[in-house]
């Protein structure tokens, strides 16, 4: 939670946040969005913070410039899910998980009537496609659900949304968690998301790497990790 302020307040209201890793780092960059406005009986408003070295943004600059690609922003892996999400409209009053699966590692977020509550990360063990996968899968899913019950008492959760899996392990693991957990559960497929609508390109397996969405009004490059 933070105070209400000007950007230039804001940015270093972000650097006191990072105080204690600060000088692990050089020459850090800070950057911040804000989540809520308001928050019931709190003061202040809800912040998601970032920061990294200047240096670490450079390849991935370089890169698309020997591209001939302009860059109009950079963001962090989080703020370009709830940007994606809130562009949803059937996703904007709904509360719902999305579960990104890069590999072995495991991203739930939570969304409450449509606004972003928390990540959730992990990290499965066991083999792709495996019972024994699925099952580390639910058991994560399982804690976040009892989670959810426990803080947001009023709210019922809709459905989990799925990104980055293969086509062979989909029906399996959906189906599965879905009989166990009792919710429903689809692939996280949004339309209309690609440079063509018509060229099958699957977002829903790239969500967890440099995601490049162009929508109407932006263009939004997601290529670095959050250190925070």
């Amino acid at each position: 939670m933070l105070p209400k302020a000007n950007h230039r307040q804001m940015i270093q209201f972000v650097q006191d946040e990072f105080v204690d890793v600060q000088s692990q780092y050089e020459d850090l960059l800070y950057d911040y969005t804000i989540l809520k406005e308001k928050v019931e009986d709190k003061e202040g408003q809800l912040v998601l913070c970032a920061s990294l070295e200047r240096e670490f943004l450079k390849p991935y600059i370089d890169l698309f410039k020997e591209m001939g690609i302009s860059i109009s922003s950079i963001d962090i892996l989080t703020n370009s899910v709830i940007k994606l999400t809130e562009s949803i409209d059937k996703l904007k009053n709904q509360s719902y998980i999305l579960t990104a699966i890069n590999g072995q590692d495991v991203n739930h977020y939570l969304f409450i009537n449509g606004q972003y509550e928390i990540t959730n990360r992990t990290r499965v063990f066991s083999d792709r496609g495996t019972v024994a996968f699925i099952t580390e899968l639910s058991n994560s899913l399982t804690k976040l659900l009892q989670f959810t019950k426990g803080t947001y008492k009023d709210q019922q959760l809709s459905q989990v949304y799925f990104a980055g899996l293969e086509k062979y392990e989909e029906d399996l693991l959906m189906s599965t968690i879905s009989a166990n957990l009792d919710i429903k559960t689809s692939q996280f497929e949004p339309k209309n998301y690609t440079c063509d609508s018509n060229n099958g390109f699957p977002i829903h397996q790239y969500l967890m790497v440099g995601n490049l969405w162009t929508c109407i009004r932006e263009t939004m490059i997601s290529c670095i990790e959050e250190q925070r």
